[in-house]
């Protein structure tokens, strides 16, 4: 039953989920399935690994699954899986990153007098990276930020 659930996964765009109610398959972890982790805390979750890198992501709830596919497994490389498959929780990090790098570089600038400025063009500064990495679709390096910047 679980392989015609990942066929028919695998046939949807990634991201997209279906529901499956619990008592038509059997339990996902005796069928290779493998505990992993996931940005909804109310679910348990389960992976099966794929060939080319990504997964299939089992949330389990109380009375059913939802399964998806991503096309990069946390558990292979947790960045990628980040920026590809979970862009929201991506653009939090950059932005909260480049707004608290800055900030600090100004609060220790000004001698502990401003830190707000910093913050909002660190914050800008880590969306616009978020937006330009996602139009050219792959990993953003130094050498493509100077090319932002410059």
């Amino acid at each position: 039953m679980w392989r015609r659930i990942i066929a028919r996964v695998l046939r949807l765009p990634p991201g997209k989920s279906i529901r499956i109610p619990k008592g038509v398959v059997p339990r996902p972890e005796t069928q290779g399935f493998i505990p992993t982790i996931g940005a909804k805390i109310n679910a348990r979750h389960w992976e099966f690994p794929l060939p080319d890198g990504g997964r299939v992501h089992v949330e389990e709830y109380d009375d059913f699954y939802l399964v998806h596919r991503d096309k990069v497994s946390p558990l292979i490389n947790p960045v990628e899986h980040l920026r590809r498959d979970a862009p929201w929780i991506w653009t939090l990090l950059t932005t909260g990153t480049g707004g608290l790098i800055l900030s600090c570089i100004e609060y220790l600038l000004t001698d502990g007098k401003e830190w707000r400025r910093g913050a909002a063009i660190g914050a800008l500064t880590g969306l616009l990276a978020r937006n330009y990495d996602r139009r050219v679709g792959r990993s953003l390096t130094w050498e493509s930020l100077r090319r932002i910047i410059v």
